[in-house]
């Protein structure tokens, strides 16, 4: 029966901080998604050209260009992907002016991971309506 098919959601995770990108693709696959992962902005976006992902976890300060470029080349690219941002608390202003850009949510540093599943969770929910 084709209803009971599962389609994997596929959710890229653009960190540079080995650890938090390790945790991080721990709750994406915990919660029975695909993660593929970026250490850099450059390759974030060449892996989300690939593969269209369902949504995009994308640290504020991944090297090699400025968060706000990063997020608005994927943003270009994927319009109706939800982006969560991944901020220190340092940085949260600038993850709230991401969501007047069209940023889904933010999280801050360090990881809270059951708020990530909660607002994981409906991101994946609003890419597939």
């Amino acid at each position: 029966m084709l209803s009971s098919l599962r389609v994997p959601r596929f959710i890229l995770v653009v960190e540079n901080d080995p650890p938090l990108l390790q945790t991080l693709a721990d709750t994406v696959t915990g919660l029975g998604y695909d993660a593929t992962l970026a250490t850099t902005a450059v390759d974030g976006a060449i892996l989300g050209e690939v593969a269209p992902p369902d949504a995009i976890i994308l640290d504020t300060a991944v090297p090699d260009t400025t968060g706000m470029t990063t997020f608005e080349r994927l943003k270009t690219a994927h319009p109706g992907v939800p982006i969560i941002m991944v901020a220190p608390v340092s940085a949260e202003q600038f993850a709230r002016d991401t969501l007047k850009r069209g940023a889904f949510d933010y999280i801050t540093k360090p990881l809270n991971v059951s708020h990530l599943t909660e607002v994981l969770r409906s991101a994946v929910r609003r890419s597939a309506s």
